[in-house]
């Protein structure tokens, strides 16, 4: 057996980590939007001070949200952009370019009886982009037209696909068409449905499709919405944004951003024990490497780990028939013994060095909806008892305690574990040593680095 994706995952929540120096704004920086209570003007808000100093482990392509490629820019997109809505650190959504939530109470989403549906947004009509030009719904029309566009190499088209028209009833009334169920309709955030500045790109679409996507416009002259508008870019160096004053949300608390591109995890946790940045944050960084600066930070108290329940590491077992493929894996009594045999509390200890958690869905505790989600759910406890019955009754049984499961042919149940090198083999041994409690043949195998790249 193999593993879909490039790592053996537990179902367990992962911390989204984010590492802040004590120098940065009181408070460390805020999630976007954090001022809820609606914009602020200029005239009452303290004028953006101070520079706030981040690490980030690869250089962007460019600043689209739908065109960037790079992991981990989602964490510091909110730079540049904003969205419809966006989510707490709790999972809460809250209205951002939006004025609110659409719901079927408020009459803003309809559900037709034939499944399609229609959302309609309401935008703040203080929205702008960075050159001042009023964010209208014909922006986001636009953007849809781009999205689609299959002529346009863009590198997320979801959820556009299940839209069937985006249309704008007035400059401000965004409504969204949509072909079948979507269960985040009514709330479309980063990488979803986001505008275009159809002034400063329409005439190049319609012109020169085909150079559509190059130019500084993506890069170091980008416009966007969000609380920062970039002002110089320094190719393999850094990049410096300033202070949006006009942002639909009110003026940042910070005047300056320096982007630093720092590849080397090591460098990035030298950096901000040394007080060269401010911020680091995952994937670039590892919950060991912020365990280590925790440790660090103890007495000192110099600055703090914020971790926000955001992303899902799975167990993902491999239905295809590639090679060393185990058959067995089509009985559900045999994933299920698997999950039974698999220590998840052990393996988030030393995935996400105690930051994490076991968890059994794809919702975080969090969410509106988990109580009723939780209350549904098939659970898998660590027991290796119960495994064992499941693999009996499977036909897989132990000719001695201590032995290795047959099957009625005298075949071993043999698995295949792929993993990928960076934890030095803790995250497979874990696995492998709960698997082998039950009988189960086990190997390991290490991707190398430049295959799992390929």
């Amino acid at each position: 057996m193999s593993f879909d994706g490039s790592i053996p995952r537990s179902m367990g929540l992962a911390a989204a980590m984010i590492v802040l120096a004590a120098c940065a704004t009181p408070g460390g920086p805020q999630p976007p939007g954090a001022a809820t209570g609606g914009a602020q003007t200029q005239a009452t808000a303290a004028a953006p001070r101070g520079t706030l100093k981040i690490a980030w482990g690869t250089e962007p392509e460019g600043l689209s949200p739908k065109l960037a490629v790079g992991a981990g820019l989602a964490n510091y997109q909110w730079i540049f952009d904003s969205y419809l809505t966006y989510f707490d650190f709790q999972g809460q959504v809250h209205p951002m370019l939006a004025k609110s939530i659409p719901t079927q109470e408020n009459g803003d989403w309809v559900v037709n009886a034939d499944g399609t549906m229609a959302t309609t947004y309401h935008l703040r009509e203080n929205a702008r982009w960075h050159d001042g030009t009023p964010l209208t719904a014909r922006d986001y029309v636009f953007g849809f037209e781009v999205t689609i566009d299959t002529d346009v190499p863009v590198r997320i088209r979801l959820p556009e696909t299940y839209m069937s028209g985006v249309e704008a009833a007035d400059d401000y009334t965004l409504v969204v068409k949509w072909s079948q169920p979507y269960v985040g309709a009514n709330t479309l955030t980063y990488q979803q449905l986001n505008p275009l500045p159809t002034h400063l790109m329409g005439d190049k679409y319609r012109r020169n499709k085909a150079n559509f996507i190059f130019g500084e416009e993506w890069t170091s002259a980008y416009v966007g919405t969000g609380p920062f508008r970039i002002e110089r870019w320094n190719p393999g160096t850094s990049l410096i944004a300033r202070a949006f004053p006009d942002w639909v949300l009110g003026p940042p608390k910070i005047e300056t951003v320096e982007v630093r591109f720092i590849s080397d995890a090591r460098t990035a946790v030298a950096n901000i024990l040394a007080g060269e940045v401010d911020l680091i944050s995952s994937p670039w960084s590892s919950a060991q490497d912020a365990a280590l600066i925790r440790q660090q930070w103890a007495e000192s108290n110099a600055g703090y780990i914020r971790t926000g329940l955001r992303a899902l590491h799975l167990l993902a077992f491999q239905f295809r028939e590639v090679p060393n493929w185990q058959r067995a894996m089509t009985d559900l009594r045999v994933r299920k013994a698997l999950m039974h045999a698999t220590d998840r509390v052990a393996l988030g200890e030393v995935m996400t060095a105690g930051l994490g958690r076991p968890a059994d869905a794809f919702a975080i505790p969090s969410d509106v909806i988990f109580p009723r989600i939780d209350a549904a759910l098939t659970k898998y406890p660590f027991d290796v008892s119960r495994a064992g019955t499941l693999l009996a009754e499977a036909g897989w049984t132990r000719s001695t305690p201590t032995g290795l499961l047959t099957n009625p042919s005298g075949q071993t149940l043999d698995m295949e574990l792929w993993d990928t090198p960076g934890d030095g083999g803790e995250t497979s041994a874990i696995l492998a040593d709960g698997w082998k409690a039950v009988g189960i043949n086990t190997s390991t195998f290490t991707i190398a680095a430049a295959r799992q790249r390929d």
